[in-house]
């Protein structure tokens, strides 16, 4: 059984900017880059909206109320892949039904749509596949799905209120996207294609960490040997 998050699974499918190869040695073999985090800032903002909608609404948002935050969601397998992950906001909305939220710090909120589709549809998939445990908080019915989009902040300029209050003053937008578990089942077909080879993928031509290890010298074609000789552990 393979589980895959959301990030994971796009690396697998993005053709400009995923990476065969780190897919198939982060799921395989355990070998992750190093993690960078969300940075400070973005986390705040995170919890700043989160503080907001506790008692509040945003009228770029669906009608509802915040009734999750952070939550683990985990879907049934499919085709032996088990998916994962934590989506941002839950809204249960004021017409029935629950709407998914993910917010993003960007300045190019133009994108969102083409680059986070599938994470979006990877939470609604799971929420509507739920898996089967007592101890899963995403074994509660939060069906059905109606709504999913992604809440961007673009930060424009510094704002000053005298005497001692400034901050980020920039432009809040949803973006709602379209639900299509057929993308999600294909993105699992595409990512198992991959997990089923038994060498060692080729790199993606655009992957930075692929082209950092190439120039100090670590040697794949050697590593791929060693995994197929099976003198190597993980």
């Amino acid at each position: 059984m393979f589980r895959l998050s959301p990030t994971a699974l796009k690396d697998a499918v993005n053709k400009k900017w995923g990476c065969a190869r780190c897919f198939w040695l982060r799921i395989r073999h355990r070998i992750r880059h190093p993690d960078t985090g969300l940075g400070k800032i973005h986390q705040q903002i995170h919890d700043w909206v989160y503080e907001y909608l506790d008692n509040r609404s945003l009228p770029q948002l669906p009608a509802g109320r915040l009734i999750k935050s952070e939550l683990s969601v985990r879907s049934q397998p499919y085709k032996n892949v088990e998916l994962t992950g934590y989506l941002d906001g839950l809204l249960a909305l004021d017409a029935g039904g629950y709407a998914i939220i993910d917010i993003k710090t960007t300045d190019r909120p133009e994108y969102v749509r083409a680059n986070y589709s599938l994470q979006l549809n990877v939470y609604a998939y799971c929420l509507n596949h739920p898996a089967v445990s007592d101890k899963n908080d995403s074994n509660t019915n939060y069906t059905p799905v109606k709504d999913l989009g992604i809440l961007t902040f673009t930060g424009h300029r510094f704002g000053f209120d005298p005497p001692r209050k400034g901050g980020i003053v920039g432009e809040i937008q949803w973006h709602r996207i379209s639900q299509d578990s057929k993308m999600v089942e294909v993105a699992i077909d595409q990512a198992l294609m991959i997990l089923q080879q038994d060498c060692l993928p080729d790199s993606n031509p655009n992957c930075q960490w692929c082209q950092f290890y190439e120039r100090i010298g670590h040697d794949f074609t050697d590593f791929s040997k060693k995994i197929a000789d099976d003198t190597i552990n993980i």
